[in-house]
């Protein structure tokens, strides 16, 4: 098997060769690879190939990756986290929802309130409109426009009513967006 050297290799000294390693071991999508891969995300000499090893936990185990990236996208410093959040899969489990949506609404910050938004559109949670529907008026327009993006996604043409009504009355173009796709 070549995962023995592979995982050899993730204790190199070179830099370079550890993030070949995890690239490899990434493609060889073999839940084996996960541990040795989460623990060299915390060997600090890894940090400029963080974005290699993050990918690469995505490809072995998809589910269980969510929990390091999670952690990494809310407690790391800024380009890091920015790395976690671009490795997140496209489909998010359902489990996650809940925390997603507690970050959504009281984190401090833009940039980590709009990464939860994007996140829990990859949940795809049917009773999620709501949640977009409450931030179409946020005074951060990128947050306001990902909501009406997501609204605007669903095929959810009962909402119609909803969104034309807050043409008038929500502050910002949001709600007339989400009002004028062609899927509702």
């Amino acid at each position: 098997s070549i995962l023995p050297p592979l995982m050899a290799r993730l204790n190199h000294a070179d830099w370079r060769m550890r993030a070949a390693a995890a690239f490899a071991l990434g493609e060889t999508r073999s839940r084996d690879a996960y541990g040795p891969l989460a623990r060299g995300i915390d060997e600090i000499s890894n940090r400029i190939a963080h974005s290699v090893f993050f990918a690469a936990l995505v490809k072995v185990d998809p589910v269980a990756a969510i929990e390091v990236l999670w952690t990494q996208m809310t407690t790391a410093p800024p380009t890091q986290a920015r790395q976690a959040f671009d490795a997140m899969p496209l489909k998010i489990d359902p489990a996650y929802a809940e925390r997603i949506r507690a970050i959504a609404k009281k984190a401090p910050d833009e940039t980590t309130r709009w990464r939860a938004f994007e996140l829990l559109e990859r949940v795809g949670q049917p009773e999620d409109w709501r949640t977009f529907h409450a931030v179409l008026g946020d005074r951060s327009p990128k947050i306001a426009f990902l909501a009406a993006r997501a609204l605007a996604d669903r095929d959810a043409a009962s909402l119609k009513p909803t969104f034309t009504r807050d043409c008038t009355a929500t502050p910002g173009p949001a709600a007339c967006y989400a009002a004028l796709s062609p899927r509702l």
